[in-house]
């Protein structure tokens, strides 16, 4: 059986979305990679079929209110990273210039990206999640994406995380601050390596046991237990 669902953004984008298994996916599409729709959940009828989505043209996000547009419409993207596989980037949306046009030596696309990675979640936080998936990709997700498919799939208890990440999840739980300071005190309390703790905090992130604050005017990355965002979800 197969769902057709077509989007157009604004005359921007177009994603065509289709629901059935790989075998029978229209070959004149392309290349098939799994996602899943940010407009729908799967017909109940088919079951545990594959979800794919399909790009007809590329997009040309320019401002922040285009880079949430793009991800309300693919439900999930990276924030550079192209190694995800099945997985929609933001920055090869993006179209502006990358090595000019902006206020420093990283150009306009960089400058962009790294802002709005920060600012999406932070002025649409009923809208859009931060966070790191599988692998340790930073993405974007919408809110329907985190609860309807990522957080089954993704969350682990923390007392399934390694000994140092749950260590450095209880300084968090006890104290939420910057990753600078987090790292200086696991470093003093535990004897752990600058590495060993970026790994730590990296599985916390991926399991969805942390996640940054949203709060507006923080300079620096800053942690704090899922579970106080996202109490109904942890929940459930």
């Amino acid at each position: 059986m197969v769902f057709l669902r077509t989007a157009s953004l604004r005359g921007k984008f177009n994603w065509k979305r289709f629901y059935g298994p790989v075998d029978s996916f229209p070959g004149e599409w392309g290349e098939a990679n799994i996602s899943s729709s940010a407009f729908e959940s799967v017909p109940r009828e088919l079951g545990s079929l594959g979800i794919f989505w399909h790009r007809n043209r590329m997009p040309n996000v320019k401002t922040l209110e285009e880079a949430f547009e793009f991800v309300e419409s693919v439900g999930i993207c990276t924030i550079f990273s192209e190694k995800a596989k099945g997985v929609p980037s933001l920055w090869d949306a993006v179209d502006l210039p990358e090595r000019s046009a902006g206020r420093t030596k990283w150009g306009a696309k960089v400058e962009a990206v790294w802002a709005w990675k920060n600012e999406l979640p932070e002025m649409y936080p009923d809208d859009i999640y931060y966070g790191k998936i599988p692998g340790g990709h930073a993405a974007l997700m919408t809110m329907q994406h985190l609860r309807e498919t990522h957080y089954a799939i993704a969350h682990k208890p923390i007392d399934e995380c390694s000994e140092l990440a749950q260590r450095v999840y209880d300084i968090i739980r006890l104290n939420p601050n910057t990753t600078g300071e987090l790292r200086k005190e696991a470093i003093e309390l535990y004897g752990c390596t600058k590495s060993r703790f970026d790994t730590a905090l990296k599985q916390l992130q991926v399991t969805l046991n942390i996640v940054r604050s949203n709060e507006p005017g923080l300079s620096s990355d800053t942690w704090i237990p899922f579970s106080e965002v996202y109490l109904d979800l942890v929940g459930d």
